[in-house]
């Protein structure tokens, strides 16, 4: 039932006019729920604060689960991994032109304005002949680190980078002892930045 705000009268839920009066009745009042609705409103609002999204750190876990390195630490770790890699492809054209090296030296005599080349490849090959172990062992070495770089870059894994770092320790020692000059710290510079930028965030990775 419902009233007629006109004169009063009582009268059923479908009627739309009043039989009395003739006015339009009234048939929707205000709805009870409306309150609570509008009181639940400022909640989200007062809550909102809650979900701004807080400062990253070196390293974050997403929503997934997985760790994600932030920009920095990504550019670097991929800067030396380029590096690295570089190392790594220059020792591998070296030790191609010393297994082909009679094919070289016959092409390079057949032109005079490649003389210089040839004497420069000649130098090339008495330090490869002189040194050998030293070559291998750094081979190795930038090897592991470029393995281990990635493996870090892709795992996130605290064994990666212990085993880039002790590469690093082994190689800049090994180059020392071979008389490598105090250059051969370059290798320690990778894997100390990397723990500059991480230690504070170590503990979240895996």
């Amino acid at each position: 039932m419902q009233k007629c705000y006109n004169c009063g009268k009582e009268v059923d839920d479908n009627v739309l006019i009043c039989p009395d009066c003739g006015a339009l009745v009234k048939r929707y009042g205000r709805p009870e729920s409306a309150q609570p609705e509008q009181e639940a409103d400022p909640f989200p609002r007062e809550t909102a604060f809650d979900t701004q999204p807080q400062p990253r750190g070196a390293v974050w876990r997403q929503e997934d689960g997985k760790l994600k390195f932030s920009g920095y630490v990504t550019f670097w770790l991929v800067l030396c991994a380029i590096y690295l890699g570089n190392l790594l492809l220059s020792f591998a054209i070296t030790l191609l032109v010393y297994r082909f090296r009679d094919f070289y030296f016959e092409i390079l005599g057949q032109f005079e304005e490649l003389a210089y080349m040839e004497e420069y490849l000649r130098q090339l090959l008495s330090v490869i002949e002189a040194e050998p172990i030293r070559l291998i062992v750094v081979g190795v070495l930038v090897a592991v680190q470029f393995g281990c770089v990635i493996w870090f870059l892709v795992s996130k894994r605290k064994l990666a980078f212990y085993i880039l770092a002790a590469a690093a320790v082994l190689l800049s020692a090994a180059q020392l002892i071979l008389g490598g000059g105090i250059g051969a710290v370059v290798y320690l510079i990778g894997p100390f930045t990397v723990w500059l930028l991480l230690h504070r965030s170590w503990n979240l990775l895996r």
